[in-house]
Parts: C-alpha cells; sequence; structure tokens
C-alpha cells in the first residue's frame, strides 16, 4: 500500500510541476508618449514570473522590419535602457533576430527565479504614418514573440496635446499577427470639456506567440512630417537595391547638370 501511494505521490507530482514551474508574465504595461518631432518616447514595465525555475534572464524582440505598400519599411530604435524597478541598470545587449531587435537582457553568471520587474526604454522613430486625413500610429505593443503567456497587458498614449474626443480614432487587435480581433477595452482620458489627453488600451489573457496592437488617428498638422530628404534618406537605407539605384541616378543627373553649366559657359 505504501509503495502504491508513492507512485500515486510521484505521478502527481510530475503532472503538476509543469503548473508550478511554468514561466509566465504577469503583467505587461506600455507607456508611449508621441512628440511633436514624431518619434515615440516608450517605457514599458514588465513583471515576469520564472516560477521555481531558474534562468538568467529574458529576450525582448520588438519588431522593426515591415512591409509596407509594396516596399520595406524600418523603423528606428534608438536610446535603448533596462533597468529594474529600483532604477538600478541591468546588463544587455542589442542583437539582430529576423525583423526584430533583440534586447537580451541578462546578468553574467547570475540565475533568477520567482517574480522578477523588467523596465525598458526606448525611443521610436518613422512609427507615424502620414495619411492624407489623418495622421497614423499603429503599433505592436507586445511584439507578439513570447514564448510564455501574458496574463494582462495595458497601453497608454500620451497625446502631443489635448484633442477633442470627435477628431480622435482609436482601435486595437488582439491574437495572431494581423488578427482583427479587437482587445479587451479602449478608452480615453478626459482634461476638460471633451477635450483627450490620453489612450488607453488593455487587453487579458495573451497565449505564447500572440501579439496586441493599437492604432490611434490624430487630426494632421498636429506632428511635424518629416522632409521629403529625410523620408527619402529613410526609404533608401530600409531598401538598400532601390536606394543605390536612386544615388546612381542622383549622381548621374548633377554631372549632368555641371557639364550643361560647362558647356554654357
Amino acid at each position: 500500500m505504501k509503495k502504491i501511494i508513492i507512485l500515486l505521490l510521484a505521478i502527481l507530482a510530475y503532472l503538476v510541476a509543469p503548473f508550478v514551474n511554468a514561466e509566465e508574465i504577469l503583467d505587461f504595461t506600455q507607456k508611449v508618449i508621441i512628440k511633436d518631432d514624431a518619434s515615440l518616447e516608450i517605457s514599458e514595465t514588465i513583471t515576469y514570473d520564472f516560477g521555481a525555475l531558474e534562468r538568467y534572464g529574458i529576450f525582448r524582440d520588438i519588431p522593426y522590419k515591415y512591409k509596407a505598400r509594396g516596399s520595406n519599411y524600418n523603423l528606428r530604435l534608438e536610446d535603448i535602457n533596462v533597468v529594474n524597478k529600483k532604477g538600478e541598470a541591468y546588463d544587455f545587449e542589442i542583437l539582430q533576430e529576423g525583423a526584430s531587435k533583440r534586447i537580451k537582457i541578462s546578468e553574467a553568471d547570475v540565475l533568477v527565479s520567482g517574480k522578477q520587474i523588467y523596465v525598458i526604454s526606448y525611443t521610436l522613430k518613422r512609427a507615424v504614418n502620414f495619411l492624407d486625413d489623418y495622421d497614423e500610429i499603429y503599433w505592436n505593443v507586445t511584439g507578439g514573440k513570447w514564448p510564455v503567456k501574458i496574463r494582462q497587458s495595458k497601453s497608454t498614449i500620451v497625446l502631443p496635446i489635448k484633442i477633442s474626443e470627435d477628431d480622435l480614432q482609436a482601435e486595437c487587435f488582439t491574437g495572431v499577427l494581423g488578427s482583427t480581433d479587437n482587445c479587451v477595452s479602449k478608452r480615453y482620458v478626459y482634461e476638460g470639456a471633451g477635450m483627450v489627453k490620453e489612450i488607453v488600451y488593455i487587453d487579458d489573457v495573451l497565449s505564447a506567440g500572440k501579439s496586441f496592437a493599437i492604432v490611434a488617428g490624430l487630426p494632421r498638422g498636429i506632428i511635424s512630417e518629416p522632409s521629403f530628404f529625410s523620408k527619402l534618406i529613410d526609404f533608401a537605407k530600409a531598401n538598400y537595391a532601390i536606394g543605390l539605384l536612386l544615388l546612381v541616378l542622383l549622381f548621374f543627373y548633377n554631372l549632368w547638370k555641371r557639364r550643361r553649366l560647362l558647356i554654357r559657359n
């Protein structure tokens, strides 16, 4: 009888272990501040639970390469920083992982377990789409590459100025990349009658590999649009073959202009 009890306890421990030791993100909270130069200042507080497992840290994959209107479109990540809840710096390095920038956060030879908090901040450029009728921000909040469950997530967009609710658009989506399923909720934070200063998006449980994306539409003219020349340079960087062709054409065009001036003189 004793052997049977021990065997049953061993089987029970085996069945329960995956749930006891399972890693998960308890909370993913993000704040996005829209600057008038069209850059976004982003901060993320990730409450990660390693359970009873021991790990060196986490990877945060931030998508920055997209296909848009038939060509490559690259966002720019700058000023990346990682600290703990006390503001003490974490060791990290930036790696290339397909269409994402991977932030590898770990302390050399230091294993961690249980609940850990990572505060990641960075500046994002080229994230505003300047359309004919409005300016749009589309952003994949969680990135969609987490190998663990996210229990809850929230993203707050801080507007550059207070805007009338009638002039704003807000949507959010959850699930696989490109999903049109709506997230749990979105709401405006007001300051004054009908004037919005923030948009708050909330989602609940995301299984591994799923993402949480937000969209905000703002009236034209609030955010400064980059010059045509700046856009051309960014386009050339993201599309090397086309960019090289443009540079060659520009070189021969300038050469032709100089020869014409010499002939006239």
